[in-house]
């Protein structure tokens, strides 16, 4: 994922993610990892989709490559996920299985 926002994101405001992992906010007992970026790129590919998980990936023809696959693999890796852009703050947030079950 990580890689993918600083391939695809730039350039990036400021040069900077903040990258944030720790016990989940909204589910307790789980993962939660966190990407925060600005990026003039994310609102376009995320679209109207602010707080979706199921935006499918597409191919763009002017880049010539499929958008999205990263966050579908990283949807199936996860218990959930979240992206959106913002004015000031883009984010992706994902939640990973906490319990001894999960890993």
């Amino acid at each position: 994922m990580l890689d993918n926002v600083i391939k695809h994101g730039a350039p990036l405001r400021g040069g900077r993610i903040l990258a944030r992992v720790g016990p989940s906010r909204r589910s307790p007992g789980d993962i939660e990892l966190a990407f925060l970026f600005k990026s003039p790129s994310f609102a376009a590919f995320a679209g109207g989709g602010a707080g979706t998980r199921s935006a499918p990936p597409r191919f763009d023809p002017e880049s010539r490559r499929w958008r999205g696959l990263g966050l579908a693999m990283c949807r199936s890796l996860s218990r959930w996920i979240c992206y959106s852009p913002g004015p000031f703050v883009d984010r992706i947030v994902l939640v990973f299985d906490g319990s001894d079950e999960g890993a």
